[in-house]
């Protein structure tokens, strides 16, 4: 998922989430929790780049197994692949 070379290994954990339709119509859109371990001192770095992309929602830097744990949602479970 990240892009400039940097090794991160990364684990998801995929599930529905509710979503409104533009008529208000409740439609449920495919959510991966994404687990990611990153090189020693570039968690921010990554997790900054990460935030700049379209179906990343919120990426956090953590403390514990994983350094970031990202929410990534896309429209069908194909894209979110």
């Amino acid at each position: 998922m990240y892009r400039n070379g940097n090794n991160c290994h990364t684990t998801n954990l995929i599930t529905p989430t509710d979503t409104k339709t533009e008529l208000g119509e409740k439609k449920e859109m495919p959510t991966a929790f994404v687990l990611i371990n990153t090189e020693i001192g570039s968690e921010e770095e990554v997790a900054t780049e990460l935030r700049k992309l379209e179906h990343v929602k919120e990426a956090y830097v953590v403390y514990g197994v994983y350094d970031i744990v990202a929410r990534v949602e896309a429209e069908t479970m194909d894209r979110l692949k």
